[in-house]
């Protein structure tokens, strides 16, 4: 069953599958999907290679080999580095400025669907769900859809929860319209970013919002994105895995170079192009925070 919701099976109609027949049906449908969770490993390949990166890094974090701790995780595949990732996610995203401006600007939403793109571990998607609104998932790491999904079974609601494996694209495969949608941390992984800011445009409904984060371009070498480093350390320091906190600088040392950043300039103008109004923008450490609207016409 939690293979089947993160292949896109709506989560409230899990508890409804008690024909065996039409379960079996949706296996048949979905089971491409659930295989092509990674593009490159299939899903016991995908386990077996993650754990051998955990025990490597463990290793080399005890064994205090820096430079081979920052080499391995820069080389590794792309499906396993978001494996790994995906353990720290949760610590690193639910703290922050950033995180209390999405709260606030989704508590006041009533009524619509929200369309939460990047959606991690659901740390936006599942409060949501909670509080009785419909939520479109779109995530494409498997373990993160995982996550997700379990935190939303636990949770009683009578709206709708669809997760989606959908790889970061610009035309978002989905169909519909949305009152809201959520872009946290996510943008800078979009190639063609006017493109999915157009396509975002296309699925908000008239006089909705899409809020998006960002982390601003930074260096490596530079002192700011050190000390951001250790505030992250330290925030983490409750984890009591130290294993886990080495490998937050390497990590994002990969997303900084890899990640196709801008600044918050760079985005009211592409938003205004393709035709948002720009409601609320704000500087949040390292990272911005927009909000923009659907004008009508």
């Amino acid at each position: 069953l939690d293979s089947l919701s993160q292949c896109g099976v709506k989560v409230r109609s899990l508890h409804e599958l008690t024909d065996m027949e039409k379960l079996t049906s949706l296996a048949t449908t979905h089971y491409e999907e659930l295989l092509g969770a990674s593009q490159n490993f299939g899903p016991l390949q995908l386990v077996s290679k993650t754990q051998e990166a955990r025990s490597l890094l463990q290793d080399l974090v005890t064994e205090k080999k820096q430079g081979d701790l920052e080499r391995t995780l820069a080389e590794l595949p792309e499906e396993v580095f978001w494996e790994i990732y995906s353990e720290i996610y949760n610590c690193l995203m639910s703290f922050g400025v950033a995180k209390e401006l999405f709260d606030k600007h989704l508590a006041v939403v009533t009524g619509g669907r929200i369309l939460d793109v990047g959606a991690g571990t659901g740390l936006i998607t599942v409060p949501q769900y909670s509080r009785g609104k419909d939520v479109v998932a779109i995530e494409p790491q498997h373990s993160m859809r995982r996550q997700l999904v379990s935190a939303a079974r636990k949770t009683v609601s009578e709206s709708t929860l669809t997760v989606v494996p959908d790889y970061y694209s610009a035309q978002l495969h989905i169909s519909g319209t949305y009152t809201h949608i959520a872009m946290r941390f996510v943008m800078y992984l979009f190639e063609d970013q006017l493109s999915s800011l157009r396509r975002a445009y296309d699925l908000l409904e008239t006089g909705g919002t899409l809020a998006i984060s960002n982390p601003l371009p930074m260096n490596p070498q530079d002192v700011q994105f050190q000390k951001f480093i250790e505030g992250l350390k330290l925030e983490m320091g409750h984890l009591g895995l130290r294993w886990k906190q080495e490998i937050v600088g390497p990590i994002n040392k990969r997303l900084a170079t890899q990640g196709n950043f801008f600044s918050r300039e760079e985005l009211e103008q592409r938003l205004l192009s393709v035709g948002f109004k720009i409601e609320t923008t704000e500087h949040v450490k390292t990272a911005f925070f927009v909000v923009a609207s659907k004008n009508p016409g």
